[in-house]
């Protein structure tokens, strides 16, 4: 995993055929506060473990699993360790 310290976000916006939004990033101190997305997001945790709350519960994705937040639903989102979790989203 890259150093405790490093957070980076890459941001690609695919315009063809359809429009869509990919996020690849490193979070580590970085939390999102709650908000909603405009359509689904579809989510693969790559290292580190995430946690976020949505529909009312607290949920972690482990490395390996994927998650997904309907568009118009809040949610957050945190690292559920101090080493941070680098994941991918579209």
């Amino acid at each position: 995993m890259t150093t405790r310290s490093e957070e980076w976000v890459r941001l690609y916006r695919l315009k063809s055929p359809y429009e869509a939004e990919m996020v690849h990033a490193h979070y580590v101190e970085h939390r999102f506060v709650r908000h909603s997305p405009e359509h689904l997001v579809i989510g693969l945790v790559e290292e580190g473990v995430q946690h976020y709350t949505y529909q009312g519960a607290g949920h972690t994705t482990p490395p390996g699993e994927t998650f997904f937040v309907n568009g118009d639903e809040p949610h957050t989102g945190k690292s559920a360790t101090t080493d941070g979790y680098l994941y991918r989203t579209l």
